[in-house]
């Protein structure tokens, strides 16, 4: 299945269509384009879908572009300065006072 396809499955799928009528549409097996809308979360009746889709682009879970699916990371562990003694001389300036 080329890029092209996939996008086309996934924008017929957004606007209603059926399984049956993409797969005659773009002269693909059944069974690929159901597979294809299982694996991507096109599953359903179409305004449903539709709906979802909607909800997921909203919650960030997919890319509102492309449709796929986003990997959330965690970003990087902040790191702190130390704080034993070595570190903090020099910090603390105390003032001699000359009589």
């Amino acid at each position: 299945m080329t890029e092209e396809q996939k996008v086309k499955i996934r924008r017929m799928r957004l606007d209603g269509n059926g399984y049956k009528h993409i797969a005659s549409t773009l002269i693909l097996p059944l069974s690929t384009v159901k597979s294809y809308c299982k694996r991507n979360g096109l599953v359903g009746v179409g305004p449903v879908v539709a709906m979802n889709n909607d909800v997921s682009v909203q919650l960030g879970l997919i890319c509102r572009n492309c449709g796929k699916r986003l990997k959330h990371t965690a970003g990087k562990k902040k790191s702190f300065a130390r704080t034993n003694a070595e570190n903090n001389i020099g910090i603390y300036m105390t003032e001699e006072k000359y009589d």
